[in-house]
């Protein structure tokens, strides 16, 4: 019985933190993290940037599709937030097959409102970050750290606008 114990303890050991999910919390710097587990978003903050944000100007129709995605960083999983982008004059966008880009490894939006997406133009060498900043009003400002980096996606390479604001479609 006791050999049996022991290879159970050599068998589950390296395991430990495996599968595990742990909610990030605000204002606490992920420093030592375990192996295999996994690193959330809290749900009251995952809920208050993901969806679909809407916003026009200039007679042009603009489409954020904000969401998360499981990413391995080395021995960790982190949720991390993804955007894509669409342009359009009537009906609705095809986020299929738009361009993403990705938020901030471990956001560090927990929570000051903000979550911040680097871009680049690689034909330019010049980076960037696009911002959405959560207003009191439930409305998202969109806009670029630079406004001299355009972010560029789609066929058509529409650029997207330097400043917009945004409205959660339901």
């Amino acid at each position: 019985m006791k050999e049996y114990f022991i290879i159970t303890l050599i068998l589950v050991i390296p395991h430990i933190g495996i599968g595990q999910e742990i909610y990030l919390e605000k204002g606490k710097k992920l420093e030592n993290t375990i192996d295999g587990a996994y690193y959330r978003i809290p749900t009251d903050i995952f809920e208050k940037y993901t969806g679909v944000w809407e916003g026009t100007q200039n007679n042009d129709a603009f489409q954020i599709k904000i969401y998360t995605e499981k990413v391995q960083f080395e021995n960790v999983y982190m949720e991390m937030f993804r955007a894509k982008f669409c342009q359009f004059d009537s009906g609705k966008c095809e986020f299929q097959t738009g361009r993403y880009i990705s938020g901030i490894k471990i956001p560090k939006i927990i929570d000051d409102g903000i979550i911040k997406f680097p871009y680049g133009n690689y034909k330019t060498r010049k980076f960037a970050v696009l911002i959405v900043e959560i207003q009191d009003n439930g409305m998202a400002l969109v806009y670029r750290d630079n406004p001299e980096v355009d972010l560029i996606f789609g066929e058509m390479e529409t650029i997207f606008p330097k400043t917009i604001s945004m409205k959660k479609l339901e």
